[in-house]
């Protein structure tokens, strides 16, 4: 196997592997949720309207995340999307209203949202390599002059 091929085989298992731990994280965290929220003597209303913040902070922030991955590159895009999934999680875990719940739900789904948006990026760009920084334009490519041709401008 060609060096380039083994490297574009990391980057995609790369990207299953933490796609598959980041989701499996989350599945548990709403599993779980609803058992902490019913210990809270909280309604299945409240339980509902968590998931829906959840679902709508990640909504959010999709066309923000793609174009700060375009800004910043997708690395500093998903360790800010990891920090905020953290934030949200701890702050749902010592919420008890129903709207700091609403709250830490929608920032835990922000943060999901960001790592979601990147991570699929660059996994589909053939440009990305998960470095700092943008990725490269893409420009037009040079067309290519025989011997002795020479462009507008005259050089050869």
């Amino acid at each position: 196997m060609a060096v380039p091929e083994r490297q574009q085989l990391v980057k995609v298992m790369s990207f299953v592997a933490g796609n598959l731990m980041f989701a499996t994280g989350l599945i548990f965290h709403a599993f779980l949720y609803n058992f902490y929220l019913e210990a809270l003597h909280l309604s299945a209303q409240v339980m509902g309207h968590a998931a829906a913040a959840l679902t709508g902070g990640g909504l959010v922030v999709l066309l923000p995340a793609g174009a700060l991955g375009d800004r910043l590159g997708p690395r500093a895009v998903v360790v800010t999307a990891a920090a905020v999934v953290a934030i949200g999680l701890a702050l749902g875990a010592v919420a008890t209203t129903p709207v700091a719940i609403y709250t830490a739900a929608a920032v835990a789904g922000a943060g999901s949202g960001m790592w979601r948006v990147v991570t699929a990026a660059c996994c589909c760009s053939k440009h990305c390599a998960c470095r700092p920084g943008p990725r490269p334009s893409a420009s037009r490519p040079r067309a290519r002059r025989g011997p002795g041709e020479t462009r507008s401008d005259g050089v050869t």
